[in-house]
């Protein structure tokens, strides 16, 4: 059938069908006595029919014969779409559970992604399924909660349903178009009942399930227009750009008036939209109008290629957050029932007037959630979300590369407006500065783009403070109360667990070798030092666990972990490891509270260590040429840890008990007491003389390790590393202090070290920053750089201060002030020492401590003037879209960057391709430059691979892989 004629038919089959078929429907449901009643927050005046669904549906099955020889290709989306019409219809009528309910939606996403119409955006199976599933639940229920009000579903679908249609057909896919546009029939053909004054049936689930499947498939069954990945999806969130709005306006409404999420309630767009237009049928017009222009723009960018995507899709992202907040004023609070408002933590007292679509007052629930109310599930999920998500980073390389931290970054940023609309609050001072030294490394990091010669690395690492501000401002917005800052921390906590047990179980097992890497700890994260500030985030927790917790189990539990986390530290044999420990331990000992009880608690775990210490050192000692252990010795070492720990944790309890009874009488007896106080302080004397004299002299041997450190000996045969003063670290700090001396200013810029470190070495080691934060932002930043990092740290510290002091009049902030500060401290002395601070995970769980030491905020802005709270959030907004533009075409650039180098070897033409597109969005980056040479040589067009080739030699004159290749 030609594409001239299957297009309108299908159309009109669809529209036809439904039109003649909603009249019977109506028969069928007045019959069977099948109606939506009024009732609670609903709209309805009287009894209405249900079953518009089933005239859309079949309206929309009756297009399928236009599908011709595509009907085998895209019969699961019309099967699953009968299949969830049946369920929707069922719910209509027997109110099923929701979680049987996306249990089937799911389940049909699954089958759509097994049959090739899911999304494929990435090279991993795993990801494209997820991908899948959380779109068509996404796009399901967004679409049934759009479904409030008469022809408002029914209009977007339709205008929807005719821009996937168009787009389809300007791919090369008719068959798609078709089915697009009777989906789009259908629902034209079902909107003049549902539109009568008053509506004569509704779609009810039976009709929005389906319809919103249909819409999910669709969308993810389109060609690849603008490429795979990011910008396909970028894409796809244009054309479904309303049913994103609504249920982010009605989140953020919620959170802020106190409203649980699952209430149902007249707080939509739609509803707020009739307080203006008046009318269902004004609503339903403007909201396809907006979808209409939506879709347009989709069609539009989609043809000019994947920048303009990412440029049309933040610039909705800005105008939708816009939309968002403007809807939140007061001349658009939206009706709130008394009953709503008793489920939630709002009194009908609580609430202000708001006009409802006939100029009456209702109530409109005001801004609550302060920091003393309880955290909400929700609440509690997203920061729980985000110290799992930084606890498992080891095992997806620490979010190290662009490609995995990139699209993190971006979803921050959303998560970030969507934050500073719902919950606009003041922070206090520490929190205030903190967050403002990071912005000013972003921005700083930015503009030394201007002067670096590597624009492209400069960029990076500007992207990467970007990344760290942007979580860190999210996390201090939501560690509103230290029941939220025990949940983060005690996430990170758990997936460190996680990963000890991996690596005990894989030690265990005989099969650990393969975790090492020269005789050291590397794996998963496959950074040998990075694996050690990792664990050593974990230690402080589960040592503020076993101090604190009342729970005798819990309490020997967490001293088992510490042993455990202490034995794997010693596993990677990182010297800087050991300065972290002693300052953190100083700090939280000196500072915090409850001194005694801690140092005793130190000093147990200390004992446990060098109890087990031999077969862990004979690990690194036993290592064979190739750099691993043998199987045995890693296995002993893990048995021998495995018991130490167990009878710590028993004895930890075991002393707990003790305490418990000799407490009482130690109270009476003033000597005592103090006695039992002072001797751990005095046993720590103890142990530093009786080091001092094994060492013998010890300003000789600081004299002999400061020789070996500042004229690079070499290693050797060494029993352990935490002996020796040894390394190259002088050298690449050298090469840094001549950097800063050359430009104390502003430095050779973000991200350049390299420039001059080949041409400066005095080895041979490969490095691209001078493993220490304090150097690198000297040489690459220099001073302005270096004094914002400074107000960062010295901020976080006050915050570390002032919750300190607090602790003595509050005891109950004490095991946070030892969990956070400890934590936060032991990161950065090793960011002293090692560039773990380039580590996004790593640096994410520090990011979690200090968050929680310089929070929580003091109150939500409720009570600030226009003017200000206007100010801010044009500043907040101005800043998000510069950092979505940023981050975005650099992280789209990567992407095909990355996607291109794996089509290499097998299709140098479409490598070229997306070296072309990854340059034209970063066109300073030498690795696309390196790639569009490669593809040109491969294709036997040496002149233009050699002219690219002199292009990055042109832009880059330090860099010697130009030349290599030339």
């Amino acid at each position: 059938m030609p594409d001239e004629l299957r297009l309108p038919l299908a159309f009109a089959l669809a529209l036809g069908a439904a039109y003649a078929v909603t009249p019977r429907a109506i028969a069928v449901a007045v019959r069977a006595d099948f109606h939506d009643h009024p009732g609670g927050y609903k709209g309805v005046r009287g009894p209405t029919p249900y079953l518009g669904g089933a005239a859309v549906v079949i309206g929309f099955l009756l297009a399928a014969p236009t599908l011709g020889g595509e009907f085998a290709r895209l019969s699961p989306i019309l099967g699953c779409a009968f299949g969830l019409w049946v369920l929707g219809t069922v719910d209509d009528r027997r109110h099923l559970s929701p979680g049987f309910r996306l249990a089937v939606e799911g389940v049909a996403a699954i089958f759509l992604w097994a049959t090739g119409l899911g999304w494929g955006l990435f090279a991993s199976d795993a990801a494209n399924l997820a991908i899948t599933i959380v779109w068509t639940l996404a796009l399901v229920n967004a679409f049934n909660l759009m479904d409030n009000m008469d022809g408002a579903a029914a209009t977007i679908a339709a205008v929807t349903g005719v821009s996937v249609g168009v787009l389809a057909l300007l791919e090369g896919d008719p068959a798609l178009a078709a089915l697009s546009l009777g989906l789009a029939g259908a629902c034209l053909g079902f909107l003049p009942y549902n539109l009568a004054r008053p509506s004569r049936i509704f779609l009810g689930d039976g009709g929005s399930i389906p319809i919103g499947f249909v819409m999910a498939a669709t969308i993810m069954a389109l060609p690849e227009a603008v490429g795979g990945g990011l910008p396909r999806l970028l894409s796809a969130g244009l054309l479904s750009g309303l049913l994103a709005l609504d249920p982010c306006l009605v989140v953020v409404s919620r959170l802020r008036a106190g409203v649980p999420l699952m209430a149902g309630a007249r707080d939509h767009l739609t509803h707020r939209l009739l307080t203006r237009l008046r009318s269902p049928r004004a609503v339903a017009v403007a909201l396809g109008g907006t979808q209409a222009i939506l879709g347009s723009v989709a069609i539009g960018v989609t043809e000019l290629g994947s920048g303009s995507v990412l440029a049309a899709w933040t610039i909705w992202f800005v105008a939708a957050a816009a939309g968002v907040a403007l809807l939140e004023t007061r001349n658009w609070l939206p009706v709130r029932e008394a009953a709503v408002l008793a489920e939630g933590t709002v009194s009908v007292s609580d609430t202000v007037p708001a006009p409802d679509a006939r100029g009456s007052a209702v109530s409109a629930a005001s801004p609550q959630g302060g920091p003393d109310s309880g955290p909400s599930p929700v609440e509690i999920g997203m920061i729980a979300f985000v110290g799992l998500s930084c606890g498992v980073s080891p095992f997806f390389f620490g979010f190290y590369g662009l490609g995995a931290w990139g699209p993190i970054g971006l979803g921050l940023l959303a998560a970030l407006l969507g934050l500073l609309i719902a919950r606009p609050v003041a922070l206090r001072p520490p929190a205030f500065v903190a967050l403002g030294g990071l912005v000013g490394l972003w921005l700083w990091a930015a503009l030394s783009t201007g002067w670096s010669e590597s624009a492209d690395q400069a960029l990076t690492g500007a992207n990467r403070w970007l990344l760290y501000s942007t979580l860190f401002a999210v996390l201090i917005v939501l560690v509103r109360n230290d029941r939220l800052a025990r949940v983060v921390l005690g996430a990170g906590t758990a997936a460190v667990l996680v990963l000890v047990g991996y690596v005990m179980f894989r030690l265990a097992a005989g099969e650990g070798s393969s975790l090492f890497f020269e005789g050291r700890l590397n794996e998963p994260l496959g950074y040998i030092n990075g694996v050690a500030g990792y664990l050593l985030l974990g230690f402080w927790p589960l040592v503020a666990v076993a101090e604190r917790h009342r729970g005798l189990l819990q309490s020997g539990l967490a001293v088992s972990g510490a042993v455990m986390v202490a034995g794997l530290v010693v596993l990677t044999q990182t010297r800087s490891i050991v300065l972290g420990v002693l300052i953190s331990g100083a700090v939280v000992v000196a500072v915090v509270p409850g001194r005694s009880r801690r140092l005793w608690l130190l000093l147990g775990l200390g004992a446990a260590l060098v109890a087990c210490l031999g077969p862990l050192l004979e690990v690194f000692d036993s290592t064979d040429a190739g750099g691993l252990p043998a199987p045995g010795t890693a296995r002993s070492a893990a048995l021998a840890l495995t018991i130490t720990a167990v009878v710590s944790g028993a004895g930890w309890a075991a002393v707990r008990v003790l305490a418990a009874r000799v407490e009482p009488q130690l109270e009476s007896g003033g000597v005592a007491r103090r006695v039992v106080a002072l001797t751990p302080f005095v046993l720590v004397a103890v142990i530093a003389v009786g080091g001092i004299a094994v060492v013998g002299d010890p300003v000789e041997r600081v004299k002999d390790q400061y020789r070996a450190f500042v004229d690079l000996e070499g290693e050797g045969e060494l029993s352990s590393r935490f002996t020796s003063g040894s390394g190259n670290r002088y050298d690449y700090w050298r090469v840094a202090v001549n950097q800063f001396s050359d430009d104390p200013l502003k430095g050779v810029g973000a991200g350049n070290y390299d420039r001059t470190y080949f041409l400066e070495r005095r080895t041979d080691e490969d490095v691209r920053q001078p493993h220490s934060l304090l150097f690198q932002s000297l040489a690459e930043l220099g001073l302005v750089g270096t004094l914002l990092l400074a107000i960062f740290v010295l901020a976080v510290l006050t915050g570390l201060a002032r919750r300190a002091l607090a602790a003595r009049a509050d005891p109950a902030q004490v095991g946070i002030v030892v969990a956070a500060g400890g934590a936060f401290t032991a990161w950065l002395v090793q960011t002293a020492f090692d560039w773990v601070h380039l580590v996004p995970g790593i640096t994410g769980l520090a990011l979690c401590a200090a968050a929680c030491l310089v929070g929580p905020w003091q109150r939500p802005v409720g009570h600030a003037t226009r003017r200000t709270r206007v100010g801010v959030a044009v500043v907040c907004g101005v800043l998000v879209l510069l950092g979505a533009v940023m981050l975005g075409r650099a992280t789209l650039a990567d992407h095909y960057r990355s996607r291109g180098e794996d089509a290499l070897s097998s299709d140098p033409r479409r490598a070229l391709s997306d070296a072309d597109r990854s340059l034209d969005l970063n066109g300073e980056a030498l690795p696309a430059l390196y790639l569009q040479a490669a593809a040109y040589a491969r294709l036997d067009d040496y002149a233009r691979a050699r002219a690219t080739l002199l292009e990055a030699s042109r832009l880059e004159p330090h860099d010697h892989v130009p030349w290599v290749l030339l």
